[in-house]
């Protein structure tokens, strides 16, 4: 929560500092969400910068353990395991990726970024659920 209110305070909105309140829980169905609703709230402001900071807290998670992995291993390729995450993928807010950090709209692609950090370290990349 402190990276939140961090981040927040950088882009000048203190009150952006603060997880949605409304966006279910593990058994929620979207479309009863006020975050996930189509029309919801993930298309607006906050929400885009939450989501941002939300999926970039695990890129960069994932970018300091892989550069520490490659010190330890230096002469293996390393693999990560990206889960293909494909329950409600025909809805707008997709939902579900959303909640695994995939930060994925239907006009932005939230795999590319993660790749993109798994190529800078030669990871090679394992995608489930094909």
């Amino acid at each position: 929560m402190k990276s939140l209110q961090k981040a927040a305070e950088v882009v000048g909105v203190v009150s952006w500092g603060r997880a949605p309140n409304n966006s279910g829980s593990y058994n929620s169905w979207p479309h009863k969400t006020g975050f996930f609703r189509d029309g919801g709230e993930y298309i607006r402001f906050y929400r885009r910068f939450f989501l941002n900071w939300y999926s970039k807290v695990l890129i960069d998670h994932v970018d300091r353990v892989l550069a520490m992995a490659n010190l330890a291993v230096e002469d293996f390729l390393i693999a990560a395991k990206l889960f293909g995450i494909y329950w409600w993928f025909k809805t707008a807010s997709h939902a579900a990726e959303q909640s695994a950090r995939y930060y994925v709209l239907s006009h932005r692609d939230g795999y590319a970024s993660i790749a993109a950090m798994l190529k800078q370290h030669e990871a090679a990349l394992n995608f489930t659920c094909v």
